[in-house]
């Protein structure tokens, strides 16, 4: 279970409603994304999550709470919070998913300068993936 308590210092909820509204929907499509990221070999699941986390602590502290307290994200979201990393299955299966996504879209690349991107967009998601912690046990 996410320890709530030292989390709510990270909500800062606007006073202004519109700004209140963009954050919410943000979190919401974030959230959609995030996991349709799970299930999708090709898009980053964990990242857009963290952003919806992100966007509720502006906008709602009830889906803030939701998704910490959640079975599926709440222990990635603290761990992350708390930096203390990724297991090292984690990052083995999301480099296999990188490099096989990315490898298969250089396959299909048009152009030079869209290779040239996506082998920067490789190198740059490795490189966030194994400058995190090893996190030893679950």
């Amino acid at each position: 279970m996410v320890k709530l308590s030292s989390m709510k210092n990270d909500l800062k909820i606007s006073n202004n409603i519109y700004k209140r509204w963009i954050w919410f929907v943000l979190g919401i499509i974030s959230t959609c994304l995030g996991i349709a990221g799970y299930i999708l070999p090709v898009m980053p699941g964990t990242t857009f999550i963290l952003i919806a986390v992100f966007c509720f602590a502006r906008s709602s502290e009830k889906w803030y709470n939701k998704l910490l307290e959640s079975k599926w994200f709440g222990q990635t979201i603290k761990d992350f919070k708390d930096n203390k990393g990724i297991t090292l299955k984690t990052k083995i299966t999301a480099t296999i998913m990188v490099l096989s996504s990315i490898g298969i879209s250089l396959y299909f690349a048009s152009n030079i300068y869209v290779s040239v991107f996506l082998v920067i967009c490789c190198l740059i998601s490795l490189y966030f993936i194994h400058k995190q912690k090893t996190k030893i046990s679950n």
